[in-house]
């Protein structure tokens, strides 16, 4: 779930932890959540109205994690179906998540010194002032800062 939704997973994984007492204080739910398209669903029968407890937590978080992951069974079997008409399923076996994430969407990580090598001046040189606090600037990002700039 943490490569969906990271947000969720540390929602959840603070609901886990607090004590009982600040847990009682501080959480307010009923078994439902919200999925990603931001329909309120019940995790089970009459869940709206079933306060979650400090005892029953744990039940709360499994059956979100559930609803999460299969929320998106249909999409994840139509890009299977697509995948497999490319490259054999028994195939796709041999790699984990991580490794297929690379090899269709590419590399995550930006390397300024290849943007640089790569980019073509319009209005000015590479040696200009302003093109300089670019590639400083660029240079402190994070990985993610350095993605979000080139969307």
């Amino acid at each position: 779930l943490e490569g969906i939704d990271k947000l969720c997973v540390q929602a959840l994984d603070e609901v886990t932890k607090l004590d009982a007492r600040k847990f009682s204080e501080m959480v307010a739910e009923c078994f439902q959540t919200q999925l990603s398209n931001g329909v309120q669903v019940e995790l089970k029968d009459g869940g709206a109205e079933i306060p979650v407890t400090s005892e029953t937590r744990k039940e709360f978080v499994e059956l979100v994690i559930k609803a999460r992951l299969e929320e998106s069974i249909l999409q994840a079997r139509a890009m299977q179906k697509g995948l497999a008409q490319i490259v054999p399923l028994r195939m796709l076996r041999l790699f984990s998540w991580y490794d297929l994430e690379i090899l269709v969407c590419g590399n995550p990580n930006i390397e300024i010194e290849v943007l640089r090598r790569h980019t073509k001046y319009s209005g000015l040189s590479a040696s200009h002032p302003v093109a300089k606090f670019l590639w400083k600037a660029l240079n402190s990002f994070n990985q993610e800062a350095r993605q979000m700039f080139l969307r």
